[in-house]
């Protein structure tokens, strides 16, 4: 079971230094949706994954990165504005991946990754019991994996599986018609994969949207 700590972040965007919890490293694994979210025993990661600057609210997972005088200006002025009505550091899990998300975009990063930052708001409104913004970030996480499947951002390697997150985030918008044609264009050597396919398909010709995780065995 991990523990939280202390780590000191020094802010890419103001340069202000601050300290945020860090959840240590924990490979006790207890449960993983079919959408590749992990659960592990006691406290859960997502809560800690985000460090959202308390100075100037700036989000991001690490901040050992440099941004352009193009992007400072950018988020700099979107920021003042966001900080008024929210706060530096935002109140929630939603509006911590909310925020990064939107970072992300003006930041122009891969679209996977984009995708990646609105998969974990839909998960933080899950846990919430939010069930409009859940919905809202599955669509534009599915929106980028998408744009990144056509755009050809996607590594070979990594196309079966940004392939079969189309098709499950449409099982669990409904999308059933849709979800199904995503996951026949799955195309692995992966038996775990193989499988999973066959299971969230079986789930979408059945009109299933809820829920369902990937079996331990």
């Amino acid at each position: 079971m991990g523990a939280l700590i202390e780590e000191n972040f020094t802010c890419m965007l103001c340069g202000k230094g601050f300290a945020d919890s860090v959840l240590e490293r924990t490979d006790n694994l207890k449960q993983q949706d079919t959408d590749f979210r992990i659960y592990a025993e006691g406290m859960q990661p997502l809560s800690y994954l985000v460090h959202a600057c308390p100075f100037c609210g700036f989000a991001d997972y690490k901040h050992d990165e440099k941004l352009t005088e193009d992007e400072r200006v950018k988020l700099s002025e979107y920021l003042q504005t966001v900080c008024r009505e929210t706060g530096a550091g935002g109140a929630s899990d939603i509006n911590q991946y909310e925020m990064l998300s939107e970072i992300f975009i003006m930041r122009r990063m891969p679209s996977m990754e984009i995708a990646d930052a609105y998969m974990k708001a839909g998960w933080a409104a899950d846990d919430e019991g939010n069930a409009d913004k859940s919905i809202l970030y599955k669509e534009k996480a599915l929106q980028y994996i998408v744009q990144a499947l056509e755009r050809e951002e996607v590594p070979p390697v990594e196309q079966p599986v940004a392939t079969y997150l189309a098709g499950e985030l449409n099982r669990r918008l409904s999308r059933f018609d849709e979800a199904l044609l995503w996951f026949s264009r799955v195309s692995t050597q992966d038996t775990q994969l193989e499988r999973l396919c066959r299971q969230q398909a079986a789930m979408a010709e059945g009109r299933q949207a809820e829920n369902a995780h990937i079996p331990t065995a």
